[in-house]
């Protein structure tokens, strides 16, 4: 499913557990409407798995129906019976992701509208004096086109692919670490899907021990779950929860902040959500100079680009009148 999908099969989830209806009838008024013969038979197997009194969780992670990061989200919904809330956090993500690829997109239409003019229109006049072939012409404009349209479409397959594959997703997480204007975005980005997990697991009723272990699931860093693997016998032992929060190094100050203003005042999840709030408008933040550096950057080069073509193309023309005049 794409992003409007998952936002819209969580929505309805949430509908029909409201209604009163269980998963199992709710996969059988789904398949009624479902028209993808692949998802169909998807809804087929689960409604054969719920039959069987399996959980959930299990189906849907076994056939890899929804995104792998959510199972543990779902899992502690089907333990604190707090779906509904789970649900609808889920289609309003799925919902935001969605609406801000459609702005991202729309942001990037006139730098790869300048791309194109910048590989079609410098070539052209070669190509009307006959100093090359219109098979030439198409193979050089064409032939970077292609190239470019294949490694963004590629970065892009890897983006959506690692919701579902916990493979992918270690994979992406670890190239965009690598990049060093992204390895902030990208530790923002890990810790603020921690965190959400975190704080709506604890409201939905299940203990730190539990939620935290459920959490780390929720994200790609390795950093993350390394830390609370190290970090649960420490709690289980009775240990502060601010010290050995503030031990592991990947989590920021402020991070470590709200741990301790919550556990003091018993409101965890209160102060998370806070947190919360403010780094995703720092990551927005960070996404909106992003993207204008992108834009920025593709225009620079395309414009380098077109100037340098030009210069040859003059310099072509100069020496052809340098020849004229020396014969």
């Amino acid at each position: 499913m794409n992003l409007n999908e998952l936002s819209l099969f969580y929505k309805s989830f949430s509908e029909l557990e409201q209604s009163g209806l269980g998963y199992l009838q709710a996969f059988e008024v789904l398949k009624k409407t479902e028209t993808n013969k692949f998802r169909f038979k998807q809804m087929e197997y689960m409604i054969q798995h719920l039959k069987l009194g399996r959980p959930l969780s299990q189906g849907l992670a076994r056939l890899n129906f929804v995104p792998v990061f959510d199972i543990p989200l779902i899992v502690s919904g089907e333990e604190s019976g707090k779906m509904v809330q789970i649900f609808n956090t889920l289609a309003k993500k799925y919902s935001d992701t969605a609406q801000a690829v459609k702005d991202l997109r729309g942001q990037l239409i006139r730098p790869f509208l300048t791309l194109l003019v910048a590989l079609f229109i410098p070539s052209l006049p070669s190509l009307f004096s006959g100093k090359i072939s219109f098979a030439v012409y198409l193979r050089n404009s064409l032939g970077i086109l292609i190239l470019f349209l294949l490694a963004t479409y590629s970065l892009y397959d890897l983006w959506m692919r690692s919701y579902f594959e916990i493979n992918k997703a270690k994979t992406l997480h670890s190239i965009l670490s690598r990049i060093p204007f992204l390895k902030s975005l990208n530790r923002n980005i890990a810790i603020e899907k921690f965190s959400h997990s975190l704080s709506l697991m604890l409201s939905s009723g299940l203990n730190f021990f539990e939620a935290s272990k459920h959490a780390a699931l929720s994200s790609a860093a390795p950093e993350i779950a390394n830390a609370i693997q190290r970090m649960i016998p420490l709690i289980d032992s009775g240990q502060n929860l601010t010290q050995v929060f503030e031990k592991e190094k990947y989590f920021p100050n402020d991070f470590n902040r709200a741990i301790q203003l919550g556990s003091e005042s018993g409101k965890i999840p209160e102060f998370l959500d806070r947190y919360v709030l403010g780094l995703k408008e720092k990551i927005d933040t960070g996404t909106a100079v992003l993207i204008k550096s992108i834009s920025i950057f593709i225009t620079c080069l395309v414009m380098g680009y077109v100037a340098y073509a030009y210069i040859e193309s003059y310099k072509n023309q100069m020496e052809e009148v340098e020849k004229v005049l020396k014969n």
